[in-house]
């Protein structure tokens, strides 16, 4: 059984880090469901159209 610390911080989403555009764009191309991961104040339409476009479900991506 993994440890509390070990879970919490599998639990934390990129909000933890500082993340540019290009950092998110670079997350979206290596795994497209990680948009939903990404600080909401840098997602926006050109974001969510390339993580579909790269395979990410409908209902991965988050309200903009």
């Amino acid at each position: 059984m993994p440890s509390t610390e070990t879970a919490a911080a599998r639990a934390r989403s990129y909000d933890d880090i500082a993340v540019t555009r290009e950092d998110c764009v670079s997350i979206i191309e290596c795994n497209p469901s990680h948009i939903r991961f990404l600080p909401r104040k840098m997602l926006d339409n050109g974001l969510a159209v390339l993580a579909l476009r790269l395979g990410a479900r409908p209902e991965e991506i988050p309200a903009i």
